[in-house]
């Protein structure tokens, strides 16, 4: 999966604008997403998905009102400008639905399923981004194919079922 990544990269590692920090943070939020795979498959067994997910929401919350807060947010605009509630209605809406009910959905998963099947459906999500990509006219590589190719081939690798050795006792 890694050698897909380089051969995603490649091309921009090239560049002169390339910043390893960037990237450094995808391996950071992936080896989290791991972390987080483990921690509510066997520390947190017993708590509800629903109960997981609503203290997740509020602890994000509380640093994201804080941001929002010091940001340039027009508050003074908000009870007028119909756009702006619109759109916090939109965000709330994708939150819940997008967000919220898919969290549910992958704490129950991997209560029935291994952390390593439950990691590997998420590779799923490139497939989906490349598919909106396309839609909205973005380009879609040679490199890019082989590049996700190799990434989902070596998640197929880690997750199969291995076969038994003959003559070997369990």
């Amino acid at each position: 999966g890694f050698l897909g990544i380089i051969v995603l990269i490649n091309n921009e590692l090239l560049s002169s604008s390339f910043n390893i920090l960037y990237v450094m943070f995808i391996v950071l939020a992936a080896f989290c997403y791991a972390v987080n795979a483990n921690l509510l498959k066997y520390k947190l067994p017993n708590i509800p998905a629903l109960g997981i997910v609503f203290m997740s929401f509020l602890f994000m919350f509380i640093p994201a009102f804080i941001v929002l807060f010091f940001s340039d947010f027009p508050f003074s605009d908000f009870p007028s400008n119909p756009l702006i509630l619109e759109s916090i209605v939109y965000i709330v809406i994708l939150a819940l639905f997008g967000t919220a009910v898919a969290k549910v959905m992958y704490i129950k998963l991997l209560a029935i399923s291994t952390p390593v099947f439950s990691v590997s459906t998420t590779y799923l999500m490139p497939v989906v981004a490349i598919f909106w990509g396309l839609l909205d006219g973005e380009e879609f590589k040679l490199t890019q194919f082989i590049g996700t190719s190799i990434i989902l081939i070596g998640v197929y690798l880690v997750t199969k079922k291995k076969a038994p050795i003959k003559g070997a006792s369990n």
